[in-house]
C-alpha cells in the first residue's frame, strides 16, 4: 500500500457510521466539479474503508485527495479536511497535483525550450545549428480563402509583395502577425478547436509550428490556455511500424510528463500535426471492433486518423499543417473551424529576416540593397527559403572576399537555386518526369496568358497524382455559382515562366524550339521565357541544376544566337531594347555579348521613355563595359535617380555621346 493510500485510510477512519455515508454520497457532486470518471453508488454503498480509498486512487487518480478534502468539507468536517490538506503537503508533497503538475510542466518546458530554440540551414553540416530567433521572422497569415479575383491580382502582378502591404496596412481580423491570433475566437465568439494552416512549400510552416513550441515554452504565449503543446510531423510518423497508443506516441518523445493529468484535462492539451501532405495513410480507417480511448493500442494509421477525427481527446485543439493540394483530402474526414493561410514575408518583413541573419549591419545593407534592386528577386523573397538563399550566398561571397553578386549574378541563378531548394527538401514525391509536365503546362499557360489552372486539367496531366508536383503548386478554392470549386497556380509566375524555359530547352525538339522562338519575336509574352532560357546556357547557372534535370545545349546556342540578330532586325526592337540586354545580362558569357554588342549597338544604343531601376542600369553597364565603344547612349525620355546614375557613371567614358 502506497503513502497516499495510507493517509486517504488514517482520514476516513476518523468517520463513524452516519458520517461516512453522508462522504459517499457527497462524492457524486463533487466528481461534477473535477469532471472525474463516476464511481458507481453500488460499489460505494456497502463499501469499507480500505475498499473506498481503493476505488478513490482507481477513478480520481491525482484528484483524490482534493476531492477527499472537498467532500470532507461538503459534510462539515473541516478539522479533517485540514488534516488531510497538512499530511498531503508534508508526506506526500511530491504527489500533491498542483506541485506535481507545476514540477511536470517546467520541466517538459525546459526540454521543449532546449529542442526549439536551435535549428538547422539547408546546408548545415552535422552538429551545426543557429538560434532559433536568428532565422524566424513574423509571417503574414490570412484567416479567409483569398477570393478569385485578389489571387489573379497577385500572379498577373508577380504581386505578392504589393498584396501583402495592402493586407498589412488593413485594419481586419483576416490578417494577423502573431501565430497565437490564429487559435482567436471569432466573430461569434466562438473559439476554434480544428485548425488548417496551408502554405506552398518554403513558406514557413514547420518554422510556425517550431515558434509555438518555442513560444510556448518560454512562457511567451498561451499560459493558462495550454497546459501541454504536442508536436507530432507526419514523415516521422509514417515510419512506425508497431501497434501504439497516442498515450505512448507522447510519453516515447518526452520523458517527466504527468499522464494522468492529461488524460484528465484534454481541453488544455494543444496538438500540432505537421505536414499532412506526406501522410501515406488514409483517414478512412475502420476501426471498429478495435480497442478505444488514448490508451487503446492500434496501427499508427487508426491512431493518427482518431486524433485527427476527434474520437480521441475530442476536447483538445489541433492545428495541422499542409499544402493546399492536401487541403481537400483533409477536409473529407476531418471538420475544419478555421483555415488559415500563411502568405509569407510583406516587406517590412524581408528587410527584418536580413538585419537578423546578418549579425553585421553593413553587411546586412549590402544583402538588402541586393534584393530591393533585383525586382523579380524582391518580389520572390516573400517566400522565407529565398530569403535564406539570398543571404546565404551573399554571406559566402563576404567571406571570400569576392564581390557579392558574384556567385549569385542573374534572376535565373536565384530561381534556379529556389527549384533545386525544392526539388531536394521539399519534392520527397517529385518523380523526375514531374518536371517535364509541370515545364509543359507552364509554356502552355504562358501563351494563354493562364496564370490559374483548373482541378481536371492538373488531374489529367498528372493521372490523378498532382501531390506528386505541389512542391511549385499552390490551391486556391473559390465559390462558383452554387459549388465550391479549387483551382492551382505556379508559387510565382517567374517560376511558371522558368518551368517553361526548362522545357523549351530540354523537351523541345530543335525545330519546335525554333518555331516558339520566332512566336516570341511578335509575342511579348514570350520574353521572360526566352530570357531564362539564356540564363539557362551559363555554366554558372548550369552546376545548380539538379542532376535529374538534364539540358542539352549543344544547338541551343546558336539558336539564341539566331534569334537575337533577327530580334535586333524586328521591326518591333525599339520597343525592347531593355528586354534583349537583359538576356544578354542572364548568359553572362562575355564573348557572346561582346558579338551582339558590336553588331547592333556600338553606333547608337538607345531606350525608349520610362523608369530604369538599379538592376536595369547594371544591365546597361555590364553590356556596355564588353564592348570597345558605344557611339551614343541615348536616355533622354527615361527616369534615373541618383543611384541609377551612379551606376552608369562608371561606363561613360566608354559612350562618346551621352544624352
Amino acid at each position: 500500500m502506497g503513502d497516499k493510500e495510507e493517509v486517504l485510510i488514517s482520514i476516513l477512519d476518523e468517520l463513524i457510521g452516519e458520517e461516512l455515508k453522508r462522504f459517499k454520497f457527497s462524492l457524486e457532486s463533487i466528481e461534477m466539479k473535477y469532471a472525474c470518471q463516476h464511481i458507481p453508488r453500488s460499489k460505494l454503498e456497502h463499501a469499507q474503508v480500505t475498499d473506498i480509498v481503493s476505488l478513490l486512487i482507481d477513478h480520481y487518480s491525482d484528484n483524490a485527495i482534493n476531492m477527499v478534502k472537498d467532500a470532507l468539507i461538503h459534510i462539515k468536517k473541516r478539522d479533517l479536511a485540514d488534516q488531510l490538506q497538512e499530511k498531503a503537503e508534508t508526506v506526500l508533497e511530491e504527489l500533491h497535483p498542483k506541485n506535481r503538475t507545476t514540477v511536470c510542466q517546467e520541466s517538459y518546458k525546459k526540454e521543449v525550450k532546449k529542442k526549439y530554440g536551435k535549428t538547422k540551414d539547408y546546408n548545415s553540416l552535422p552538429g551545426e545549428w543557429v538560434d532559433f530567433d536568428k532565422r524566424f521572422t513574423k509571417l503574414l497569415i490570412l484567416k479567409r480563402h483569398p477570393n478569385l479575383q485578389e489571387r489573379e491580382y497577385e500572379l498577373q502582378s508577380r504581386g505578392h509583395l504589393e498584396l501583402r502591404e495592402t493586407y498589412k496596412k488593413k485594419i481586419d481580423e483576416d490578417i494577423c502577425l502573431q501565430v497565437e491570433d490564429v487559435f482567436a475566437s471569432d466573430e461569434n465568439g466562438e473559439i476554434p478547436s480544428t485548425i488548417a494552416l496551408q502554405g506552398p512549400a518554403g513558406i514557413g510552416k514547420t518554422f510556425t509550428v517550431n515558434k509555438i513550441m518555442f513560444d510556448w515554452a518560454s512562457n511567451n504565449i498561451f499560459q493558462g490556455k495550454f497546459d501541454y503543446v504536442f508536436h507530432f510531423n507526419f514523415r516521422e510518423l509514417n515510419t512506425i511500424s508497431c501497434k501504439v497508443s497516442l498515450i505512448e506516441l507522447i510519453s516515447d518523445r518526452h520523458s517527466n510528463l504527468n499522464l494522468d493529468e492529461i488524460l484528465a484535462r484534454p481541453e488544455k492539451l494543444l496538438f500540432l500535426m505537421d505536414g499532412f501532405d506526406e501522410w501515406k495513410f488514409p483517414l478512412d480507417q475502420d476501426d471498429s471492433g478495435l480497442g478505444k480511448g488514448e490508451c487503446s493500442k492500434q496501427p499508427v494509421a487508426i491512431t493518427v486518423s482518431r486524433l485527427l477525427k476527434r474520437k480521441i481527446f475530442s476536447e483538445s485543439t489541433l492545428l495541422i499543417t499542409m499544402r493546399p493540394a492536401s487541403l481537400g483530402t483533409l477536409e473529407e474526414s476531418v471538420t475544419l473551424q478555421r483555415c488559415a493561410e500563411i502568405l509569407g514575408f510583406s516587406a517590412d518583413e524581408i528587410q527584418e529576416y536580413v538585419f537578423n541573419y546578418f549579425p553585421d549591419k553593413e553587411q546586412a545593407a549590402q544583402a538588402l540593397n541586393y534584393i530591393k534592386e533585383n525586382e523579380s528577386v524582391l518580389t520572390l523573397c516573400f517566400v522565407p527559403v529565398v530569403c535564406w538563399i539570398v543571404c546565404e550566398v551573399i554571406k559566402d561571397s563576404i567571406e571570400r572576399g569576392e564581390e557579392i553578386t558574384r556567385n549569385l549574378k542573374t534572376i535565373t541563378q536565384v530561381f534556379v537555386q529556389f527549384v533545386r531548394i525544392l526539388l531536394k527538401y521539399h519534392g520527397n514525391k517529385c518523380p523526375s518526369d514531374t518536371i517535364h509536365k509541370l515545364g509543359s503546362l507552364a509554356l502552355a499557360g504562358v501563351r494563354k496568358h493562364q496564370f490559374l489552372f483548373q482541378e481536371e486539367e492538373l488531374e489529367k496531366l498528372f493521372s490523378n497524382h498532382i501531390q506528386d508536383a505541389s512542391a511549385f503548386l499552390d490551391k486556391i478554392l473559390f465559390k462558383q455559382n452554387l459549388s465550391c470549386r479549387s483551382a492551382y497556380h505556379f508559387l510565382h509566375l517567374s517560376i511558371q515562366e522558368l518551368l517553361a524555359a526548362m522545357f523549351c530547352v530540354s523537351g523541345m525538339s530543335d525545330e519546335e524550339r525554333n518555331n516558339l522562338l520566332c512566336e516570341a519575336l511578335d509575342n511579348s509574352c514570350f520574353f521572360n521565357v526566352v530570357c531564362f532560357m539564356f540564363g539557362l546556357t551559363n555554366k554558372n547557372t548550369q552546376a545548380l541544376i539538379p542532376d535529374s534535370i538534364v539540358l542539352p545545349i549543344s544547338v541551343l546556342r546558336t539558336q539564341l544566337e539566331n534569334w537575337m540578330n533577327k530580334a535586333m532586325t524586328s521591326s518591333s526592337y525599339d520597343s525592347y531594347v531593355l528586354e534583349l540586354l537583359n538576356c544578354l545580362f542572364e548568359i553572362q558569357d562575355e564573348e557572346f555579348v561582346r558579338k551582339v554588342m558590336e553588331y547592333r549597338y556600338t553606333d547608337h544604343l538607345a531606350l525608349i521613355a520610362g523608369y530604369l531601376n538599379k538592376h536595369d542600369c547594371t544591365v546597361i553597364k555590364y553590356c556596355i563595359e564588353q564592348c570597345g565603344e558605344v557611339r551614343s547612349l541615348d536616355l533622354l525620355l527615361c527616369i534615373l535617380g541618383e543611384e541609377e546614375v551612379k551606376v552608369l557613371v562608371e561606363v561613360l567614358q566608354k559612350c562618346r555621346c551621352f544624352s
